[in-house]
């Protein structure tokens, strides 16, 4: 991954909305239509995604919205976008040679590609690669989590984000 960040030079930013985020997907749309856009990273809430993609894609976006809190993140690449399908390809070794134990029916490991648990250990596998180039779908890893029983969340790191987005959501 380190690799690929480093071949491509990009970068990721918090889009934080008002409302939702119709307007940030509809200013997508329109510069992919003019052939550049970057891809959204994470899903976080209905009121913030990330996006990945170059500087330039990033700066776009900020260029095309207005009434959004656009934040850089400290990252070394464009994370969870198509921009690390190099480092796909070389993990897809690494895990086709992987074992894996069978996932305990009754320990849920959920999935940042689906927000849901991996049924079996081929999902597992698959979707671990595509996390590397497909969003976060870190709203729905809450809603499924919310759901099933879950009411106290504890977020490890420098700053209590995701926590601050499950209150809000």
């Amino acid at each position: 991954m380190k690799q690929a960040a480093a071949a491509h030079k990009g970068t990721m930013a918090a889009v934080v909305c008002r409302d939702d985020t119709r307007q940030v997907l509809s200013a997508l749309r329109k510069l992919r239509k003019n052939g550049s856009s970057p891809a959204i990273g994470c899903i976080n809430s209905s009121r913030q995604l990330v996006l990945s993609g170059t500087p330039e894609e990033i700066s776009a976006v900020s260029d095309a919205l207005q009434g959004v809190r656009i934040v850089p993140l400290q990252v070394e690449g464009a994370f969870h976008s198509p921009l690390m399908s190099d480092a796909a390809e070389e993990f897809s070794e690494a895990l086709a040679n992987a074992e894996f134990n069978p996932i305990r029916k009754n320990c849920a490991v959920l999935s940042n590609v689906t927000g849901v648990p991996y049924p079996d250990t081929e999902a597992l596998r698959r979707e671990l690669l595509l996390q590397l180039t497909h969003p976060v779908q870190w709203q729905n890893i809450v809603r499924y989590m919310s759901a099933h029983g879950a009411d106290t969340f504890v977020e490890f790191g420098a700053r209590p984000t995701l926590t601050q987005l499950i209150r809000k959501e």
